[in-house]
């Protein structure tokens, strides 16, 4: 599956207004607060729900691809 039908998976799953793909609006949830470090990221994806954070780790852990939580930026 590529990285494109990945995030259309989650988008039909979650909303468009839950899983973010554009490069501006990823870009700033990739360093830390200091600017010391960066990563890479297909997609944001920022659920509201439980519900929504279990759909969207199922989703992740079939396809085979890695979460990294962020929180409070610490």
């Amino acid at each position: 599956m590529s990285a494109s039908d990945f995030s259309q998976r989650l988008v039909q799953a979650l909303g468009p207004d839950t899983v973010f793909t554009d490069p501006a609006d990823i870009t700033p949830w990739l360093s830390d607060w200091r600017g010391l470090y960066n990563g890479q990221a297909q997609a944001v994806v920022r659920p509201r729900t439980t519900a929504e954070v279990a759909t969207c780790l199922a989703l992740c852990q079939e396809a085979g691809v890695p979460v990294v939580p962020r929180g409070g930026n610490t």
